[in-house]
């Protein structure tokens, strides 16, 4: 209660996740292909770069600032994000970053991974309408098939079935993308897939995205 919290590394990715399977890496943030851009650099530290849930298009914490006060720092920023192991299959995430935004609660989200599936349930506490964003980067080609998406690696095939309560998703690719590359090397980069969900809700809600191994 003494100290705001503020973002250590700058990146806006609180409640944000990367998955790995077999060494594969699955789910990704685009990373920082250049620091002194602002342009390029900027893109990877915010929300847009993360695989992550977002309310009203607006960033999980306030960006700290150097004429920011202690004390409008303290009274914006809120509560730090929690990170819990909750069972050997479970981790939880709770987010208190949007408790900023009227009408928002806490962002939880929690990863069940069990043996051929892994299970992203999201939910968001509050009252009234918001705007809700949901981003998947992979680092692959993705399709856009009847019940979800899906991509292979190495011959072995991935479903990821949305929530069935979104109004809006689709995929996009390389140039088509919200960042059309990513980077895991300083000044590399390569095409990935973003998966956009998007709907219009009124608080509390909650969904749940399934992402399926087919070996």
């Amino acid at each position: 209660s003494c100290h705001p919290y503020t973002l250590g590394h700058a990146h806006q990715d609180s409640g944000g996740i990367v998955l790995f399977h077999k060494g594969r890496r699955i789910v990704i943030d685009t990373g920082r292909k250049r620091y002194l851009d602002v342009t390029q650099g900027g893109k990877g530290k915010e929300w847009f770069g993360h695989s992550m849930l977002v309310v009203d298009d607006i960033n999980p914490f306030v960006t700290s600032r150097g004429f920011y006060s202690s004390r409008y720092l303290i009274d914006i920023s809120k509560e730090a994000p929690v990170f819990c192991v909750e069972d050997d299959h479970t981790i939880v995430i709770k987010n208190h970053g949007y408790e900023r935004i009227r009408g928002v609660g806490c962002h939880q989200r929690s990863v069940c991974i069990q043996e051929k599936t892994i299970k992203i349930s999201d939910s968001v506490d509050g009252k009234g309408k918001h705007d809700l964003t949901i981003l998947f980067h992979l680092p692959y080609q993705v399709k856009k098939i009847a019940d979800g998406y899906e991509f292979i690696v190495e011959d072995e095939k991935y479903l990821i079935q949305i929530p069935n309560n979104v109004t809006y998703s689709n995929v996009m690719y390389g140039s088509e993308s919200l960042l059309s590359t990513a980077s895991d090397i300083y000044g590399s980069e390569y095409d990935i897939s973003t998966i956009v969900c998007k709907v219009s809700v009124y608080l509390p809600w909650k969904c749940e995205t399934v992402i399926r191994f087919e070996g």
